[in-house]
C-alpha cells in the first residue's frame, strides 16, 4: 500500500532485524577497540546481543502507546507557550497532574472489547461471536477444534446436573457425555482423539473417573432407575469442565495470540500480507 514510502525496517520484524544487523555491522567498527572488531566470532556476537537484545527493546518500548501518548501530551501543551523559567516551571508542575486522553482509546478501536490492551483475554473470545468463529478456525487448524466442542457441552449441560434426580434429565445428559466419550476420548480414533489426561502422571485419574461415571453410575441409574449422587456427578463435571478450559487457554496463549486472525481483528492486515505487496516485491521473493 504504501510501496517506496515505507522503510525497509518497517515492513516485519525480520526486515527490521536485518536492517539492524547491517547498521550495526559498520557501527562496530567505531564502537569497539581494533583488536576486537576483527575477530569475526567477536563481530557476530555483538551484532547479535546488540540488535537482538538492546536495539529491539529499545525500539519496542519506544513504540508503547503510553510513551506515544506522553509525546503527544509534551508536544501539544508545549507548543507555542513562553520559554521563560517560571512559564517551564508551571508546564512542568501542570504536566506531572493532568491525565493523557490524546490516544486512550488506541487500542480499544474494535470498541470497549479490548479493554485498553491489544492482547485479547480468552473470556472476552469466549464470549463475542465474531473472535469465537476464528478462534475455532486457528484450533482447527491445529487439530484442538474438539476441546471447544467439549467445553461448550459442558457449559451447556453442567446447568442441567442439578435437576439430574430427573430420569429425562439423567438420560439427556448420559446420552451428551457418551457422544464426548465416543467421539473425543476413544485413543482408537486417531482423527479426533484428545489427549486430556498426563498420561506419565498415575495420579491423574480424571478422564477415568468421568468415564466411570458415565458407564457405570449414570448408566446403571437409568437402567435400574436408581438414585444418582447429584453432587458427586457435578463436582467432578467441573473439574472435568476446569481442565479442558486450562488446555484451550494453553491453546489460545500458543496458537491463537500469534495467529493472522487475531492480528487482524485488533490491527488489522499485516503489512507483510500478500495484499499489501507490490507485484515487484512478489516476483523477487
Amino acid at each position: 500500500m504504501y510501496k517506496s514510502d515505507l522503510h525497509l525496517a518497517l515492513y516485519n520484524r525480520r526486515t527490521e532485524l536485518k536492517y539492524l544487523k547491517e547498521l550495526l555491522v559498520d557501527l562496530l567498527s567505531i564502537l569497539t577497540s581494533k583488536s576486537l572488531s576483527e575477530y569475526k566470532g567477536s563481530r557476530h556476537f555483538l551484532r547479535e546481543l546488540f540488535a537482538c537484545q538492546i536495539c529491539i527493546q529499545g525500539i519496542d518500548n519506544f513504540c508503547r502507546p503510553e510513551t506515544i501518548n506522553r509525546l503527544f501530551h509534551l508536544f501539544f501543551t508545549t507548543l507555542n507557550q513562553p520559554s521563560s523559567s517560571s512559564s517551564s516551571n508551571e508546564i512542568s508542575s501542570n504536566l506531572s497532574e493532568s491525565s493523557v486522553e490524546i490516544l486512550s482509546h488506541f487500542c480499544a478501536m474494535n470498541g470497549q472489547l479490548h479493554k485498553n490492551h491489544l492482547a485479547l483475554e480468552l473470556t472476552d473470545v469466549m464470549y463475542e461471536k465474531e473472535l469465537m468463529s476464528q478462534f475455532s478456525r486457528v484450533l482447527d487448524r491445529h487439530g484442538s477444534v474438539g476441546l471447544l466442542s467439549i467445553y461448550l457441552s459442558l457449559t451447556d449441560f453442567l446447568n442441567d446436573i442439578p435437576l439430574a434426580s430427573d430420569l429425562l434429565v439423567r438420560k439427556k445428559i448420559y446420552q451428551r457425555l457418551k457422544h464426548i466419550d465416543e467421539r473425543y476420548l476413544n485413543p482408537h480414533l486417531s482423527d479426533t482423539y484428545i489427549l486430556i489426561s498426563n498420561p506419565r502422571d498415575p495420579n491423574d485419574q480424571l478422564i477415568n473417573k468421568v468415564k466411570h461415571l458415565i458407564y457405570h453410575d449414570l448408566q446403571e441409574s437409568i437402567e435400574h432407575e436408581g438414585t444418582f449422587d447429584v453432587q458427586q456427578a457435578f463436582t467432578l463435571l467441573s473439574k472435568f469442565h476446569c481442565k479442558v478450559y486450562e488446555l484451550i487457554e494453553e491453546r489460545y496463549q500458543r496458537e491463537f495470540v500469534h495467529s493472522d486472525e487475531h492480528f487482524y481483528y485488533v490491527c488489522g492486515k499485516r503489512m507483510d500480507s500478500p495484499d499489501y505487496r507490490t507485484f515487484d516485491q512478489r516476483y523477487v521473493e
